[in-house]
């Protein structure tokens, strides 16, 4: 007989408002361990092309990714795509791996696997917090590159199952862009900033999202209920019946407060004299109501005053 947890409190960094009730679940990249293999020199070419067709398959996944958010109005996570499609273009990763690849006449996969690691160490030394984030970038889509060319197992939150709360010890940007709104209500991580892309992306896309919570504090909770208030930055564990029923009740007070904005949506807003204004957030928080809702109570109050002066 499994006995019942006492009700845990952890707290975190809030990156992203929002609550969500869901069932934790963990999200890892596996990184597979690459062998030294050598080329033999009338093959040297096949393994640069092979190296190039992974680059053109990231590409197009970014691509499909970045059109997405641009279809759902989130056009400041889709800038942060752009940034990393314009790095696929970088010298550093389309001459200097290929010239690597051709000087030592060993496997891409790990010719890359050895700029990656090189490139990582040189990232983690640097104090400025955009360069960081531009190291983050990079790690991003050479991860992406490295499971095209099949280095490591392929992971993605598109692929979550419904009503799951996500941990992580690392998210990217990337990662944020692929999640499945339908089955995803919540994100929390290990490391992560309000700052970076993954929290940009989980921002527009209206994903709950907290960081800094230790995967050691959380691990015997796999598989468990929990309850995500971002807007506190609160994990809680084995939720007690009354600790349920209060965000249950908050969830609805979110789905009402939404189903009565969304009767008006539709409507022209504009001031009283006749101008026009922006309320492009509710109709893309209109397309998003599914199973989980992700808008606090009190973002909503943001935007009624505005509907009903």
């Amino acid at each position: 007989m499994k006995l019942k947890r006492k009700e845990l409190l952890i707290r975190g960094t809030p990156i992203s408002q929002g609550i969500a009730i869901g069932t934790l679940v963990a999200f890892t990249h596996v990184q597979k361990s690459i062998p030294e293999r050598e080329i033999p020199k009338d093959e040297v070419r096949l393994e640069i092309r092979r190296y190039e067709k992974a680059l053109k398959f990231t590409k197009k996944d970014l691509q499909r990714l970045k059109k997405l958010l641009e279809m759902d109005h989130s056009h400041e996570a889709a800038a942060i795509l752009e940034t990393h499609l314009q790095l696929l273009d970088d010298p550093i990763l389309v001459t200097e791996v290929k010239e690597k690849i051709s000087e030592s006449r060993k496997n891409a996969d790990f010719v890359f696997q050895g700029f990656l690691l090189e490139y990582q160490q040189r990232f983690e030394e640097i104090q400025d917090l955009f360069f960081r984030e531009r190291g983050y970038d990079l790690l991003d889509i050479s991860r992406r590159v490295l499971e095209h060319l099949g280095g490591s197992e392929r992971a993605s939150l598109a692929s979550i199952p419904p009503n799951s709360i996500v941990f992580s010890d690392e998210i990217s940007a990337s990662d944020v862009a692929e999640a499945n709104l339908q089955n995803i209500c919540a994100i929390v991580s290990h490391e992560g900033s309000s700052t970076s892309h993954a929290a940009i992306v989980a921002k527009a896309k209206g994903i709950p999202f907290i960081a800094n919570v230790s995967s050691d504090a959380i691990e015997e909770a796999m598989g468990t209920d929990v309850i995500v208030d971002a807007r506190s930055g609160d994990l809680i564990l084995y939720p007690a019946k009354r600790t349920l029923g209060k965000y249950e009740k908050a969830e609805q007070q979110i789905r009402d407060s939404f189903h009565e904005l969304e009767k008006i949506c539709s409507l022209q807003a504009e001031t009283y004299d006749g101008y026009p204004m922006g309320l492009m957030a509710i109709l893309r928080w209109s397309m998003k109501s599914k199973k989980c809702m992700h808008m606090d109570a009190e973002e909503w109050v943001c935007f009624a005053p505005n509907i009903f002066t």
